[in-house]
């Protein structure tokens, strides 16, 4: 039991986690999985899914999985807290020996992998205060300092600019800046024009 509980602010439990149980069993028996999926990004009613799960992890408060079609022809990211109708199958399938996390991931950051981008050495300048939260905190595990100055520091990622790649800088706000290479900075400059119009 937890002691002074009413002195302590928790996040929420991550959502989705209903159906934690019932995927690491499936994984553990090397068995598919049947679910209903309403996305998000589509008006269209939920999908009908058979697939074989390959791992889970979680990321911003969501449990997500990563699972292979059962033609193996490719990958997708699923919310947990997106599916309904959950069952395992009696269908017998493991995922293929390539597909682990630690290289399905190579390179990313956050749950969006983005196979078209490649991981690229981005620089990022963050103010005097913000680098202080960089330093307690490293963005990315390939996170480094290569400049310090009074006022800035310089860190540089190994990373694929992604969409949550961006959120996660523009969560910093002034704070920080991208410096290279020149296409990222330009795509940043674009997503940052595109709100300024919004709120115009």
């Amino acid at each position: 039991m937890i002691r002074r509980k009413d002195q302590m602010m928790f996040e929420p439990a991550p959502t989705g986690i209903e159906h934690l149980e019932t995927m690491l069993k499936a994984i553990e028996e090397g068995r598919t999985v049947q679910f209903d999926y309403q996305s998000y990004y589509s008006n269209e009613p939920a999908r009908a899914w058979e697939m074989i799960p390959c791992f889970l992890c979680i990321f911003e408060g969501r449990w997500y999985l990563i699972a292979e079609l059962t033609d193996r022809s490719d990958t997708r990211r699923l919310a947990l807290e997106r599916m309904s109708a959950l069952r395992i199958t009696e269908s017998r399938m493991v995922s293929s020996p390539d597909i682990t996390l630690k290289e399905f991931f190579e390179g990313c950051y956050g749950i969006i992998r983005e196979s078209h981008l490649k991981p690229r050495l981005i620089h990022l300048k963050a103010d005097a205060q913000q680098r202080n939260y960089l330093r307690a905190k490293p963005l990315h595990e390939s996170q480094e300092e290569i400049e310090t100055a009074a006022e800035y520091s310089v860190f540089t990622y190994y990373v694929r600019p992604s969409f949550d790649f961006f959120q996660r800088v523009l969560w910093m706000r002034e704070k920080v800046e991208i410096i290279a290479p020149d296409d990222v900075r330009t795509e940043m400059a674009k997503i940052v024009g595109q709100l300024s119009e919004m709120y115009r």
